[in-house]
């Protein structure tokens, strides 16, 4: 068990708030007939609340006593209101209490949303949050502090892992129908999970090395047309920390990629070239970094430990001291952090390091399976060039299992 400290339980007391729960009791008519149907409504207005953010947690309970229980994230008036229109108070088929309690923002239920009695859902400052930001501007994982590698408050149960696997097959099996290069791969020499041809498993599963990759970029599009160039800042948005509006993120590279196209909404994004740093101390993109600190706007560098360190030194003492920093790591030079981003220059951002530990799979866009090469890597949400079972670093060994802290996937090198 966690040790708690005092300040720990200051900290966590000074941001408790109310929230109301509602306990649903049967009421005189639940036997009469068609009263399931109104149940079934009640439910589906449920979601309506829940969507909105509204109900914070619903869920039935099977007593004979007690029929369900719900939490709001509004105060007692509200909550009274809301339940005023339930429809299944006027048939009489519940009756219901509600008292407030106080509770501390994010709890939730733990386990899987498809196995679980109760069902999570954002509050409703994350709802309006997302709103205000649009919909790129997504949650961040709660056991990582810089990183959101997911879009919810899913848990990595059975139902989520089979969601993530069959998302891969798809991605797999339309690469076999559409691709030119898996297409011939796959046919004469085959592959694993899913098997596509009978009798044929393929060498390392099916995987391919980044080097073929790299050499047959053409022939990763699709036949219907597509980009066949990659993007090497690929999924920076979902892998950053938590910003504010009119953030500027600042990516150290020397291959000159282009900036960042899937940033946070209200956030601005561009490319500085570390070689060129000590030379350019007086260009129009330092200057800019320069002006962003010194207003007390939020600045964040992302890139290696070593160019990072040359931005420091370019930038003036008090300057640096203001500067944001996230290191960047590839998959088969890791580190135990305790901080930091996932990288590889075919593929894009993969995940980051979390507070738990371990690095985490931004597993809404990459899938990561174990092959005999090592681990293969896939992007879920790319079209163009498909990249699927590619093998990063020449093939690193390792396993992918659930982060026994908060059960969302990890690699484990």
């Amino acid at each position: 068990m966690e040790t708690i400290t005092d300040e720990q339980m200051h900290a966590l007391l000074a941001v408790a708030k109310p929230y109301t729960i509602v306990i649903l009791r049967p009421g005189p008519n639940r036997q009469a007939d068609g009263v399931d149907a109104t149940i079934w409504e009640r439910g589906r207005r449920n979601m309506a609340l829940r969507a909105d953010g509204r109900l914070a947690i619903v869920g039935p309970v099977g007593d004979a006593d007690v029929s369900g229980i719900g939490i709001f994230d509004l105060d007692l008036e509200e909550t009274r209101a809301v339940m005023r229109d339930d429809p299944g108070y006027g048939p009489g088929c519940s009756s219901a209490s509600s008292t407030g309690p106080g509770a501390f923002p994010g709890t939730r239920c733990p386990g899987d949303l498809t196995a679980g009695r109760c069902i999570p859902v954002h509050s409703r400052g994350e709802v309006a949050e997302r709103r205000r930001h649009g919909a790129r501007r997504t949650r961040r994982n709660p056991c990582s502090r810089h990183t959101p590698v997911a879009d919810s408050h899913l848990m990595w149960g059975p139902g989520v892992a089979a969601w993530w696997h069959a998302a891969y097959r798809r991605v797999v099996r339309s690469s076999f129908a559409t691709v030119p290069l898996y297409r011939e791969r796959w046919a004469l020499d085959g592959r694993t999970d899913p098997v596509l041809v009978a009798g044929r498993a393929g060498f390392d599963g099916g995987a391919v090395s980044s080097v073929e990759i790299a050499g047959r970029m053409a022939d990763l599009v699709p036949i219907g047309g597509g980009e066949a160039e990659v993007d090497r800042l690929r999924g920076l948005g979902f892998v950053l920390p938590p910003l504010g509006d009119e953030a500027l993120v600042v990516v150290l590279d020397t291959t000159g990629p282009r900036p960042p196209a899937d940033l946070p909404r209200g956030v601005r994004g561009c490319v500085l070239d570390p070689d060129r740093l000590r030379s350019d101390g007086v260009s129009s993109a330092v200057a800019a970094v320069t002006s962003r600190l010194r207003r007390g706007g939020p600045v964040l560098a992302v890139g290696s430990d070593k160019h990072l360190a040359r931005l420091v030194e370019t930038l003036p003492a008090e300057d640096a001291v203001a500067l944001d920093r996230l290191p960047v790591g590839e998959l088969d030079q890791l580190d135990a952090g305790p901080f930091g981003v996932l990288h590889d220059q075919t593929l894009g951002f993969l995940g980051s390091f979390g507070e738990c530990g371990r690095w985490h799979v931004d597993w809404r866009r990459v899938h990561v399976r174990e092959t005999a090469a090592g681990l293969a890597f896939t992007l879920l949400r790319q079209r163009s060039p498909r990249l699927v079972d590619v093998l990063v670093g020449g093939g690193v060994r390792g396993r992918v299992g659930p982060c026994p802290r908060h059960a969302t996937p990890v690699l484990l090198t």
